[in-house]
């Protein structure tokens, strides 16, 4: 089995545990389509015999990556985007999204 193909296995694997158990629900399309375009495109760079080894390991350190962003992701990293969010809307930022919280 292609190495590359693994990796989006685990990914997918990741992103929908993080979603079912911080926010309730299963993964968005997008989220899963996003990932598949992402890892096709590092696919079909890994099938060159040149590249093979830089693909591999591209697609193993988005796993990572992303294993390590969802283990350290809490709600002050969603506070500053949602805090973010609001100043380029022009919302008035809310107690629970003030300052991180």
């Amino acid at each position: 089995m292609n190495s590359v193909f693994v990796a989006w296995m685990v990914e997918v694997g990741i992103i929908t545990a993080r979603d079912l158990t911080q926010e309730k629900k299963l993964p968005l399309p997008s989220e899963l389509l996003a990932s598949m375009v992402v890892f096709g495109a590092i696919g079909a760079v890994a099938e060159s015999e040149t590249f093979s080894a830089v693909g591999k390991t591209t697609a193993w350190g988005l796993v990572i990556a992303t294993l390590l962003s969802t283990a350290s992701s809490k709600s002050s990293n969603f506070g500053v985007l949602q805090s973010i969010g609001d100043f380029l809307s022009g919302a008035t930022p809310t107690p629970a999204t003030k300052g991180g919280n």
